[in-house]
């Protein structure tokens, strides 16, 4: 071979194989809520997210956290990727794909409302996951909703409370709901999926009680205080608060409520899509 073209071939290999190992996808890594989150992008970018695709999920965790998802965003097959798998506990990010892990069911579980609260732009407490051992603990176990809650935050005030009909089956608390205006409550009754109504009394007392909190703020968080779990921001902030802690009370409630059918659409072809 030509002295010359082997120095060349020796200078394009050794800038190839400096560069394939300086180059490591998921390089910037940090903790996020206790959580290992490697990123490519700025995590701001995930808010942006609008449109996801979901992989076939491979076991039930899986299942349940693709269900989280779907409450949460818009399923294409043009969205941004998204695995939900087994493996190394954490968030791995690229531009147009995320794989969210966990090296067990309820690390997967964690990991996959981490990324919820990434995606939704939530201040998310990271004691998040006490939400259920405080409503086991609870005995009533009591519901306090802001009396502006409208639209949106009133679907997500509707999920927390079939989710905590989860936890009634299995302590018996009775659920006591109410409406708050300011630093009072009254008593509240759900009907039914289509509306709620203020019992009619002018009975009023002080809302400081042990519960979950659904209110209007100007922080978007899932804040736990002791034992209260508040779920503050707009009315879109609360409803993405709310299905998060949905799934931390009663990640399989969906399926319980569809009697163990998946709901057509949540998940857009079965298949892996060709990269």
């Amino acid at each position: 071979m030509d002295k010359r073209i082997f120095v060349v071939v020796a200078v394009i290999a050794i800038v190839f194989g400096f560069a394939y190992l300086t180059y490591q996808p998921n390089s910037n890594c940090s903790l996020t809520l206790d959580t290992k989150v490697c990123s490519d992008v700025p995590l701001t970018e995930l808010q942006k997210w609008w449109d996801i695709y979901l992989f076939q999920p491979a076991g039930k965790a899986e299942l349940y956290c693709g269900l989280e998802l779907a409450s949460l965003a818009r399923i294409s097959e043009e969205g941004k990727k998204i695995r939900i798998e087994s493996g190394d506990t954490g968030i791995y990010i690229t531009k147009n794909e995320a794989s969210i892990k966990g090296s067990t069911d309820a690390e997967l579980l964690k990991t996959c409302h981490v990324f919820s609260c990434i995606m939704t732009d939530l201040n998310c407490s990271v004691k998040m996951e006490r939400a259920r051992d405080i409503a086991l603990n609870l005995n009533p176990i009591n519901l306090v909703m802001d009396e502006e809650l409208t639209g949106r935050g009133l679907e997500g005030m509707l999920a927390i409370y079939y989710a905590l009909g989860a936890i009634n089956a299995q302590t018996n608390a009775p659920i006591h709901s109410y409406i708050m205006n300011g630093e009072n409550c009254s008593i509240l009754t759900i009907l039914n999926e289509s509306g709620l109504t203020m019992v009619s009394t002018n009975k009023t007392f002080s809302c400081d009680i042990p519960g979950f909190y659904l209110k209007y703020g100007s922080e978007n968080a899932i804040i736990i205080d002791d034992k209260k779990v508040l779920i503050i921001g707009d009315d879109d902030h609360i409803y993405a608060g709310s299905i998060i802690v949905r799934d931390i009370l009663a990640p399989d409630l969906r399926e319980r409520l569809n009697k163990l059918t998946i709901p057509t659409g949540d998940f857009i072809n079965a298949a892996t899509p060709q990269e």
